[in-house]
């Protein structure tokens, strides 16, 4: 007999037994569950992450002022140090800028909290701002101080909702601002890169950083220099060159710095295969402990195939004096573990989607169905089966026909 005339004798016995074998298949769906559903968000988490490093360039260098602005404190990054920085071979573009938070933006009675981002002309290149209409500010209008804006994609629906904002004003603070262009959006996820702040592009507006003393306000410890920077960004030709271009930029500015601890350099692509490493320690250990669910599926499994072995001594008997060989025997009772372990995997499969699922609904993380992990609980779910079942098959192959006649 071949699989195919065996599979049916198999499925029937199973079938006799529905109660025995659902709950023997049990154990197997919760394992697979667990394993589907942690390894979901998993993936969720570094797609994420891949993205928001994406989002902010995987050849960019981030440089923050670490001063705080504090009295009798070093002025920090300055515009000198960009056109340092920009004469480095391997740096394509340098941007210097400042944040002001919570500015209040207001058009026609309608008023909004934004960040607003005071910057200079090749920001848009070293970030990869795309716009979604309009342009951005030109190195003249950013020489003479023009009153001119950008809106992020989320400000400007607040502002405008689907009217067209290229043209017109509005008010920042006191002063009021033309706006030129409309960044596109952005996706900006939920979970964060430790170390790394992305900035919220769509909920930003971005003016020329001529206008910066504008937004100098209160919150300010002491005056600062027209000169001073809160960040610099800098992109690098190729993203190979990255980690070697951070190191050189530290060099050149301990140096212009006198030494002073006064910046910090964040390169988002080393943070990110930090975070990797930490998140696939996160699944090895996930996965291990789901997998011990499985382990307890499968010695379930093999419990139960042992009973049924020996309540069914004389149906095994029967078949062996109807001529069956021990290995159809041993094959038929292999693939019922196969089937109970492949039809637990799965409904496993399918309720550790519905938890991913539900997971993310209500817990606003990120999930995602890797196809080659559905593969490998397949593979797994296939490896307990045969495993589990194994002794049990061998044992009733090895039945003497004559005692299992008795038996009954």
């Amino acid at each position: 007999m071949n699989l195919f005339q065996i599979l049916p004798i198999a499925l029937r016995a199973l079938s006799l037994n529905k109660v025995r074998s659902t709950l023997t298949a049990l154990g197997v769906v919760f394992g697979v569950a667990a394993v589907v559903a942690m390894l979901s968000i998993g993936e969720g988490a570094r797609r994420e992450s891949i993205e928001q490093v994406e989002l902010l360039g995987a050849n960019t260098i981030v440089i923050k002022n670490s001063t705080g602005w504090q009295p009798f404190s070093s002025d920090g990054l300055v515009m000198c140090d960009g056109e340092a920085i920009g004469s480095l071979n391997d740096v394509v573009a340098w941007a210097g800028l400042r944040r002001y938070k919570d500015r209040t933006v207001a058009r026609l009675g309608k008023k909004f909290k934004a960040e607003v981002v005071a910057t200079t002309p090749s920001y848009a290149t070293v970030v990869d701002l795309g716009l979604d209409r309009g342009r951005y500010f030109d190195d003249f209008e950013y020489v003479r101080g023009a009153h001119v804006c950008i809106l992020g994609s989320t400000l400007k629906r607040g502002l405008f909702g689907f009217e067209d904002a290229i043209g017109e004003d509005v008010k920042i603070g006191d002063t009021y601002f033309t706006v030129i262009g409309v960044a596109e959006y952005k996706r900006i996820g939920r979970s964060r890169i430790s170390g790394l702040k992305i900035p919220h592009y769509n909920n930003e507006i971005f003016v020329p950083l001529t206008l910066a003393d504008y937004f100098e306000g209160e919150e300010q410890h002491r005056p600062r220099s027209p000169e001073c920077l809160d960040e610099i960004w800098v992109k690098v030709a190729t993203s190979r060159q990255v980690v070697t271009v951070a190191r050189l930029l530290e060099r050149l500015l301990s140096r212009l710095h006198a030494e002073q601890d006064d910046f910090t350099i964040v390169v988002p692509q080393s943070l990110l295969a930090q975070t990797q490493r930490t998140q696939r320690t996160f699944n090895i250990v996930m996965g291990a402990i789901a997998g011990i669910s499985l382990l307890v599926g499968g010695i379930g499994i093999m419990n139960i195939m042992l009973a049924t072995v020996l309540e069914r001594r004389f149906e095994i008997g029967v078949r062996r004096a109807a001529g069956a060989t021990a290995r159809v025997v041993m094959l038929q009772f292999l693939l019922e573990a196969m089937l109970i372990s492949l039809v637990g995997c799965i409904v496993g499969i399918l309720l550790g989607t519905v938890i991913a699922t539900a997971v993310a609904h209500y817990a606003g993380w990120r999930t995602a169905i890797n196809f080659i992990h559905v593969i490998a609980a397949v593979g797994v779910a296939a490896g307990v089966g045969i495993a589990s079942g194994y002794y049990p098959a061998l044992r009733a192959a090895r039945t003497d026909p004559g005692e299992a006649l008795r038996y009954e």
